[in-house]
């Protein structure tokens, strides 16, 4: 069940790669709504495991000025699962799930439920579009 909380909206976005000490120090003075603190394509592969090792306190970081704090995963399902048990920390708001394709036999959101948002929180049949608050949300893809 979703608090009473309104959706967030964040104007402005700024990827920081996480293991990149430098960049996350920097990145709250920069202005953004939210800063997307990635483990996916901007890390190397041999530094993930630092960049997750780091998050926690990259997250403590960004959010000092009141912006919010979205972390990026990856996409292939093992390296996903060390990514959610080290993004599951205080003070994420969300997670960005890459790459993610519909699941064979699901049916993509109808062309007027395709605005930002929508694509992935469409409104419940019952529920007018102009009610924001949603009880559930059921997302129909996988990591491949």
């Amino acid at each position: 069940m979703r608090s009473e909380k309104p959706w967030p909206i964040w104007r402005s976005m700024l990827f920081v790669p996480a293991h990149v000490e430098k960049f996350v120090a920097a990145a709250h003075t920069r202005g953004a709504d939210a800063y997307l603190l990635d483990l996916e394509d901007s890390v190397p592969t041999m530094h993930k495991p630092a960049a997750r090792s780091q998050l926690a306190a990259a997250v403590a970081t960004v959010t000092q000025d009141g912006a919010a704090a979205v972390v990026r995963i990856n996409s292939e399902p093992a390296l996903a699962a060390l990514d959610l048990d080290a993004a599951v920390v205080p003070g994420v708001r969300a997670l960005m799930l890459p790459k993610v394709q519909l699941k064979e036999g699901a049916t993509p959101p109808p062309p007027e439920n395709r605005r930002l948002g929508d694509a992935l929180f469409p409104h419940p049949p019952n529920r007018p579009p102009d009610q924001p608050e949603q009880d559930e949300v059921e997302i129909h893809a996988e990591l491949t």
